[in-house]
């Protein structure tokens, strides 16, 4: 008697990866880039479209990709005011009108469409969660979180924001979570290492599940899943840039004379990005990713207002190096000269 068996079913995900790379791009282009390096891990070619220039562009037509910057007036201490500017398709700094934070210098980040400030700053400790909607413009108050933090590690990590360090050392949570699907903090794994006085906090989208932070001369990695902290020693302790930036899990930097480096996290050996030629008579406000580019914004200051610049750097990957290129470079704004940076923030879905 012949024994007879149903053929084998497919796996969905060769289906999907049978599709064509147009239909394959217009479908990644809508899942949030969170997502990304999962997907990345089912196959060499999702890993490869997803971080084509395809996509990217896809993603800029589908009005995935938001880019604000936040200025601070600082001319009148008793009526500090914010400007705040997106930088449009046609290269210049728009003015918008969203409100002043009520907690300006918190952790900032962008999730979707909302931009989240948590926790306080220097002498000023908050448990306060604000969130801006950038489509209607008005805030509206989060949940407060499990403990007072200022100058904190804030990351997104798997649908969470996580807030490592920034608390008294008497605290025994040392690190806290926000829960974004289900509105609610929970304990995190306290860091191995005091997270204390950080600077510019970078939104990890790698696998590796770690949010980077820069303090002082290291760059420090926070890993979500057990607290653990790895130091990564950067090349000088002063930068041109106050940001360490994160693209395609690669850190970025950029000082006066050695100009643009870069560093993978797993070797911690900063190189100099090859072919880039940028003039080195700025004050770099900040480095940010854009639809797959790096964004450097930089300003003259002039008497009667503070220029501001923006070059659009395209990065290229050849094994042990790195290629850079000046797609563009414009100038897109000017702000009066008692306007100071504050922050830049660009979608993290």
């Amino acid at each position: 008697m012949c024994s007879t068996s149903s053929p084998a079913k497919e796996a969905p995900s060769t289906l999907f990866s049978s599709l064509p790379d147009d239909i394959v791009i217009s479908v990644l282009a809508r899942v949030p880039r969170r997502y990304h390096p999962i997907l990345s891990c089912v196959s060499n070619k999702l890993r490869s479209l997803v971080s084509c220039s395809e996509l990217h562009k896809t993603r800029s037509l589908l009005g995935k990709n938001c880019f604000y910057v936040c200025f601070e007036n600082l001319f009148d201490p008793s009526k500090i005011y914010h400007r705040w500017f997106t930088l449009t398709e046609d290269r210049r700094l728009v003015s918008i009108p969203f409100p002043s934070p009520p907690e300006p210098h918190s952790g900032a980040l962008m999730v979707g469409h909302d931009i989240y400030f948590v926790g306080g700053y220097f002498n000023h400790p908050t448990r306060s969660m604000w969130i801006l909607d950038s489509r209607s413009g008005k805030f509206r108050q989060g949940p407060r979180s499990l403990v007072a933090t200022r100058n904190a590690a804030v990351g997104v990590v798997d649908d969470k924001i996580y807030v490592s360090g920034g608390v008294s050392e008497a605290e025994e949570i040392q690190a806290q979570l926000f829960d974004l699907k289900t509105q609610t903090w929970h304990v995190a794994a306290n860091p191995t290492y005091r997270l204390q006085n950080c600077g510019m906090s970078v939104v990890s989208l790698s696998l590796d599940k770690k949010i980077y932070v820069r303090k002082f001369a290291y760059v420090m990695a926070y890993d979500t899943r057990d607290g653990k902290v790895d130091h990564i020693k950067l090349p000088y302790e002063e930068l041109s840039s106050r940001d360490v930036c994160l693209i395609d899990n690669v850190l970025y930097v950029h000082y006066e004379d050695d100009g643009l480096m870069w560093c993978n996290p797993k070797t911690k050996e900063w190189r100099v990005v090859c072919g880039l030629e940028l003039n080195k008579a700025f004050f770099c406000l900040a480095m940010a990713e854009y639809n797959g580019k790096l964004a450097f914004l930089w300003q003259k200051v002039k008497k009667q207002d503070k220029e501001i610049w923006c070059t659009m750097i395209a990065l290229c990957s050849s094994g042990l190096e790195i290629q850079g290129r000046v797609e563009w470079s414009n100038y897109v704004g000017s702000v009066p000269p008692h306007n100071d940076f504050l922050h830049c923030l660009g979608r993290t879905d």
